[in-house]
Formats: C-alpha cells, structure tokens, sequence
C-alpha cells in the first residue's frame, strides 16, 4: 500500500470530483514503480513535484 499525501489535483467546485494533470499522473506512477522495485509493504510519502 502506497499513500501519497499533498497531491496537486485540480477539483470540481459543484461535484468535488478531482483529475490529476499528465505530469502528476506519470510521477505518481514513477514512485509506485519504485515502491514496487523496493518491495515495501506500506510506505508515506509527501508528494514533491
């Protein structure tokens, strides 16, 4: 399990619904692959752009 804290998002005034941009969505995939590759079981992390 990964948690990833303070993750830039842009968000809905009327639904509250959230979407990530193309360069967030790819770092946030690149630390998942690192967490994977270093075989954690739960990791915090702070987003860092």
């Amino acid at each position: 399990m990964i948690i990833i804290k303070n993750v830039p998002a842009m968000v809905c005034e009327n639904c509250s619904e959230y979407t990530l941009s193309e360069k967030v969505t790819v770092k946030i995939m690149q630390i998942a692959d690192e967490s994977v590759a270093k075989r954690v079981e739960i990791e915090v992390l702070q987003f860092a752009a």
